[in-house]
């Protein structure tokens, strides 16, 4: 199942994990194979995020020499700069509220276990 974290549909990670579609499906459903899917796409969120952080550094050294050199039109590749730096922020924002988010829930289902 981990296909499906990697973009694969249900089908394909199916045919990839010997077994039925139907199958598949079914075990998506399954609680503890939610939670490893979740865990999954995290991790793939967390690994874009960090390639982009490297392009990241990349951008600021542009808008640096755009900065410096004032022969240079810069228009595009400032926006182009910008714009990673904005995407890269967003990512990591959002990347730290879903990890935020699973523990939270995580510590429902504790506490619901515990008191159930």
């Amino acid at each position: 199942m981990a296909a499906v974290a990697n973009g694969a549909t249900t089908v394909e990670a199916a045919r990839q994990a010997h077994m039925s579609a139907r199958t598949a499906a079914r075990r998506l459903t399954e609680p503890e194979v939610r939670q490893q899917l979740h865990a999954a796409r995290l991790a793939v969120v967390e690994q874009v995020a960090d390639r982009l952080s490297g392009a990241a550094l990349d951008a600021v050294d542009t808008l640096r020499a755009i900065q410096a050199d004032t022969a240079v039109a810069a228009g595009v590749r400032v926006q182009a700069a910008g714009g990673l730096i904005a995407r890269v922020t967003a990512l990591r924002e959002a990347s730290h509220v879903e990890a935020r988010l699973a523990e939270v829930e995580a510590a429902i289902a504790q506490t619901l276990w515990a008191t159930g």
